[in-house]
């Protein structure tokens, strides 16, 4: 997986994206993924704010919320993931090595 850069307010080559969403990723395949990472999700606030920033990107590319959390919550297409677990399940993949 190729990191592409930080999301901005504004439109993109990649299509709308909000201020708040902080990854953008290319796989090998082309496929792009959305990335948002946060501590935990601790109050109501909290919540609505990191999964709304991704569910207001207006395509079909994956979308995720990592954090430390124990407990995940999937939400409007968003993957809520335990960032530890993520890191341990991806890092044989070989679409998150960086090639030359």
């Amino acid at each position: 997986m190729y990191f592409i850069g930080n999301f901005y307010a504004g439109e993109t080559k990649y299509g709308q994206a909000p201020p708040t969403t902080p990854f953008i990723c290319r796989a090998p395949t082309a496929t792009l993924k959305y990335y948002q990472v946060a501590w935990q999700l601790t109050t109501s606030d909290t919540i609505e704010r990191e999964l709304g920033s991704l569910e207001k990107i207006a395509n079909n590319y994956p979308k995720y919320l990592l954090t430390t959390d124990s407990f995940t919550q999937d939400r409007n297409g968003v993957r809520h993931l335990n960032v530890f677990y993520w890191l341990l399940e991806n890092f044989d993949n070989e679409d998150l090595r960086q090639s030359d």
